[in-house]
């Protein structure tokens, strides 16, 4: 739904700023209307003319890529629909939005492919290591683990010797990831190192950064929205929906920037790692020795703490819009970041991370 009502409001916006064939109820070409908005919210509110929304180059390159193919005429409505819709896929994948993660894949899958298929033999249990490396791994996923009622100094939040959430677990990464064994587990983690939720970010980010909207200001935005919702006939429920989430992906890029939700994947790596390790998917040192590639990329990739943790917690209201666990999320975040003892306020982000094992 999320990308759906994405692509509309790009699609609308387009049209907008197209070449005036299609007509308002007023007879005034819809492009117009927009170029009208603009000039009337920069007399009104003193904006500047690069307010003005501009997707001249931008249209102009995707009509270019979509135009319609030389073909014989037998081919059918379908085919030809299919074959733009190709070459509009195509375009908007020479668009990806830049993102960090890419530059440091292969260290991380790298790490991933030194795992044999079988799980080796291992006496080394987390009971045995005490250091800041492992607590700072730890870290990495204290939010998620505090919103379990867990124990964040515990990799995976559990201690060796507390096996009573056990069955939980297994049915959790069931359910949740499809992890049942140790080639699935391996396999998942593969799929949020290469893939993950990051790059359909980026894809949606694109798509609004085409259409100027995360520079837009707001009132001039509502604006030109109110002249395209009534120009489709939407709702106002459809419509607000749009608005909204607009909003949402605004605050996201705000807070996030380039590295978008790059923390999100990482995150969910390092937790997931410390889970296949409690539930005896891995060993202690694959588990560690994973976490370590990733936590790497962290270090390189942010600045901070604050700036890893908001990757992760926007990846997750990302993930899972509209959920009232987005806001409990953010509670957990808040108390970690203000508690003296926690480790977002007692180890250096940037700490020297050694191989302990």
């Amino acid at each position: 739904m999320k990308k759906y009502l994405t692509y509309m409001l790009l699609g609308g916006l387009l049209v907008f700023t197209g070449c005036g064939s299609k007509t308002a109820d007023n007879g005034m070409p819809v492009s117009n209307i927009a170029d009208e908005v603009v000039a009337e919210s920069s007399s009104e509110d003193d904006v500047t003319a690069e307010a003005h929304i501009s997707m001249k180059e931008s249209e102009e390159s995707l009509l270019e890529v979509t135009a319609e193919p030389s073909v014989e005429e037998s081919l059918t409505e379908e085919e030809l629909a299919s074959l733009e819709w190709a070459a509009y896929e195509e375009y908007m994948a020479s668009l990806a939005y830049p993102s960090k993660k890419a530059e440091y894949v292969d260290y991380i899958v790298e790490a991933i492919e030194l795992l044999p298929d079988e799980k080796p033999e291992s006496t080394l249990k987390q009971k045995d290591v005490e250091c800041d490396t492992l607590q700072w791994l730890n870290a990495t996923y204290a939010m998620f683990v505090r919103s379990l009622g867990a124990d964040y100094h515990y990799v995976g939040g559990y201690n060796d010797e507390r096996d009573d959430k056990v069955e939980y677990l297994y049915e959790q990464l069931e359910s949740s990831w499809g992890i049942v064994d140790r080639a699935s587990a391996i396999e998942t983690i593969l799929w949020l190192a290469t893939d993950g939720h990051a790059p359909g970010y980026a894809e949606e980010i694109q798509l609004l950064d085409m259409g100027e909207i995360l520079e837009l200001d707001e009132k001039t935005f509502l604006q030109v929205w109110d002249l395209l919702a009534q120009e489709q006939g939407l709702s106002e429920e459809d419509k607000q929906s749009v608005v909204e989430y607009y909003q949402h992906m605004r605050v996201i890029y705000n807070a996030c920037g380039d590295n978008g939700i790059d923390g999100w994947d990482y995150c969910r790596i390092m937790q997931l790692c410390g889970n296949c390790y409690y539930l005896g998917y891995f060993t202690l040192e694959e588990s560690l020795s994973i976490q370590l590639a990733v936590a790497q990329v962290m270090q390189a990739q942010f600045d901070s703490w604050t700036a890893l943790n908001d990757s992760y917690y926007y990846g997750y209201s990302y993930y899972a819009y509209g959920s009232s666990y987005v806001e409990l999320r953010k509670w957990h975040y808040d108390r970690l970041m203000e508690d003296g003892e926690s480790p977002y306020n007692t180890l250096d982000f940037k700490m020297p991370l050694e191989k302990f094992w």
